[in-house]
């Protein structure tokens, strides 16, 4: 097995090699985002997420790509996104959150910053948020009855449903505040105090996705608040309208 990447930093040089290899002078932009930028990256969890940004006519080059995009992988490095500019643009409105939360943390490693000056409007967020804030209180429920109740599989749950959680709660600090420039466990104070959910649970969440292994029955007493707080989520964000309404009264 290939050896995980201690500190991302040491890669880009390489990684950007590699893409100037395979698109030449096609190649506008290199972007690293996410928990590589953010400086909350663990290298025994995750993931390393690149950007690329090419010129229309690079895109039939992505064959090239075959060879090291499976070997950054072994080590990784998640499989680029590769847009062109006019499709980052055009799909503002369809994930806004998507970019949102790049947005919040990035650095270009090559050519133009192409998250700069990109306008994201209020309502396509929340209505992400909720869709993705039901969705993911569907999926829960369904995870915990096909877990048994067992602590390691809750845990595994909890593990794999936070990095959805922590993008929602990003989102709902924008929509909040109008910034997307703060810490992951300030966009989840925001939420919890303006729609009054319980900030203990997520609290423990977020040292279960860093690693805590609680015990089964403490799990299951957690899951379960779990899901009542996920359930208050998804009512909260479905009346964000109101609130505003009342806010500017």
């Amino acid at each position: 097995m290939a050896r995980r990447i201690e500190k991302p930093s040491e890669i880009y040089e390489a990684f950007t090699n590699d893409c100037k290899a395979v698109f030449g002078t096609k190649l506008e932009s290199v972007i690293v985002h996410g928990s590589a930028a953010r400086g909350d990256y663990r290298a025994d969890s995750s993931d390393i997420n690149f950007l690329l940004v090419v010129k229309e006519d690079g895109l039939d080059r992505l064959h090239g790509a075959f060879d090291f995009v499976k070997s950054w992988r072994r080590r990784g490095v998640s499989t680029p996104l590769v847009l062109t500019g006019e499709y980052l643009r055009g799909a503002l409105d369809s994930f806004p959150i998507e970019f949102l939360n790049m947005r919040a943390s990035y650095e270009v490693l090559l050519g133009r910053d192409a998250l700069q000056g990109l306008e994201i409007d209020r309502e396509p967020v929340r209505v992400q948020a909720e869709k993705e804030a039901r969705a993911d209180l569907l999926r829960l429920r369904r995870l915990y009855l096909e877990s048994g109740g067992k602590g390691r599989a809750l845990r595994d749950i909890v593990r794999a449903s936070m990095p959805s959680y922590f993008a929602t709660f990003r989102a709902i600090a924008w929509l909040i505040t109008g910034r997307s420039d703060q810490t992951r466990a300030e966009t989840v104070s925001i939420a919890c105090e303006r729609f009054g959910l319980d900030r203990a649970v997520f609290t423990e969440l977020d040292k279960i996705w860093r690693g805590a292994k609680p015990d089964g029955k403490t799990m299951r007493a957690l899951f379960e608040r779990y899901l009542r707080e996920a359930r208050r989520l998804v009512l909260a964000i479905d009346q964000l309208d109101s609130i505003f309404e009342e806010d500017t009264e």
